[in-house]
């Protein structure tokens, strides 16, 4: 239990530092993130050549939430861990993917961590 307990606390270190605190140059986008423009709690930068992090306010919001999921889910039975871990950990990707590829490409580690953990 202990050593499951030290994983998630590295998997929320980790997404809080990505999706918060982690600064490119770098930006990696498709056209759909265009529409999310107008919301400014989704709106991240595109393009901007600027060393700065990539990631909506949304995405900084998730990357706590994470933290927390990862720490608390071992409260739960098996059973009840299990599917909503896979359900919450699929809704981040998927919504990643949907809306800033910057945030699918630095979520790449907690999936294959999860998915063969």
């Amino acid at each position: 239990m202990k050593h499951k307990l030290l994983y998630s606390l590295i998997e929320g270190i980790y997404i809080i530092y990505m999706f918060n605190f982690f600064k490119t140059k770098w930006s990696i986008h498709h056209p759909l993130e265009l529409l999310l423009e107008g919301n400014t709690y989704l709106q991240h930068p595109i393009n901007t050549g600027d060393y700065e992090n990539k990631i909506c306010g949304l995405g900084n919001l998730v990357g706590f939430l994470l933290l927390i999921w990862f720490l608390f889910r071992w409260k739960l039975s098996d059973n009840v861990r299990l599917i909503w871990n896979k359900r919450i950990i699929y809704l981040v990707a998927i919504c990643s993917l949907l809306m800033n590829l910057n945030a699918i490409i630095y979520f790449i580690p907690i999936l294959v961590f999860e998915y063969y953990n």
